[in-house]
């Protein structure tokens, strides 16, 4: 791989990271098992480079690479590792791969914008939960709360969000 190639390699996967990580976290929810999966990903991407068509967003093409490994994670699993169907994996493969990144950007931030509404103690629990590698009842020890009642109230803010991030959304649809 030329020099040239390795600079626009890091360039591409550094501006992805996170949403390769996300979109792996989806489909497997354990922090440790996910990064795992995102560094064969990342060494797929990076073997396989030259096979990258510049005219097609990389983290489309990324996540391809990252469902394969996610698939590959389940097969050695066997049922333990089996949360969501082949089939339902390829449907939000799909539907990543459809979404343009103008689309993505501003889900995001409208995500942004309705986490930035939310009581500082829900955006603590949010953080805790899902943006650190913290399990649910380490959460639940330092917030004095239930495995149940977190689960329950994360429940709550994963809805309440879903619909902020929709309402933002349409409100900018009609803006337009």
């Amino acid at each position: 791989m030329t020099p040239d190639a390795s600079a626009e390699f890091v360039r591409l996967y550094t501006a992805s990271q996170t949403e390769i990580h996300r979109y792996i976290l989806a489909m497997v929810p354990d922090r440790e098992n996910a990064q795992e999966i995102l560094q064969e990903t990342v060494l797929d991407l990076w073997k396989k480079l030259d096979q990258y068509d510049r005219d097609q967003p990389f983290i489309n093409w990324a996540c391809r690479f990252a469902l394969y490994q996610v698939l590959k994670f389940r097969r050695a699993q066997g049922k333990a590792g089996k949360l969501l169907s082949p089939e339902m994996l390829e449907q939000l493969a799909a539907e990543q791969a459809a979404e343009p990144d103008d689309e993505r950007v501003q889900r995001q931030q409208a995500l942004q914008g309705c986490l930035a509404q939310l009581p500082p103690q829900d955006r603590t629990l949010l953080e805790q939960r899902y943006g650190h590698s913290q399990s649910i009842k380490q959460t639940a020890a330092e917030m004095g709360k239930t495995v149940d009642a977190l689960y329950s109230r994360l429940k709550q803010l994963r809805k309440a969000l879903y619909h902020c991030v929709q309402r933002r959304l349409a409100e900018e649809v009609s803006d337009a």
